[in-house]
């Protein structure tokens, strides 16, 4: 955890290592979040195929990296099968900022779970743009 936190890349290679341990790679794959190198991204993917179970944890490293990444998991690839996965996705891509993830969120408005709606909703209103709001309205059931 504390090579994540002091983003030390030179650790990369052994937390990429680290994410085949199931004993570890939860950590090691918090890690390469918080120090937010693009090589590791396979060897997450990887985790998160072979470690079904803790599919959280790239999915958390994943919500470190820029929204463009994260805005094309949010329907298919990696969150397809797990509700859960697919709400801390969208919840991710509300705490960016960038108005680029609207249709990813619009699209996550429209999710079979509750709670995937309810999290792109919350995840539009923080984004409080004009766009975002747009697409809050257009799925206001009472309109």
């Amino acid at each position: 955890m504390l090579l994540g936190q002091l983003k030390m890349k030179e650790a990369v290679p052994a937390l990429i290592e680290a994410t085949a341990d199931a004993t570890i790679n939860a950590r090691a794959a918090i890690s390469l979040g918080e120090i937010g190198e693009k090589s590791a991204i396979p060897a997450l993917h990887k985790m998160a195929e072979d470690f079904p179970n803790e599919r959280l944890w790239p999915g958390t490293a994943w919500r470190r990296w820029r929204a463009g990444r994260l805005r094309h998991r949010v329907g298919y690839g990696v969150f397809d099968a797990r509700w859960t996965e697919r709400r801390h996705a969208v919840e991710a891509l509300g705490q960016f900022g960038d108005r680029r993830v609207v249709p990813a969120l619009k699209k996550a408005l429209k999710d079979e779970e509750r709670k995937v709606r309810i999290a792109a909703a919350r995840s539009l209103a923080k984004l409080g743009d004009d766009a975002a709001l747009r697409a809050l309205d257009e799925t206001d059931p009472s309109k």
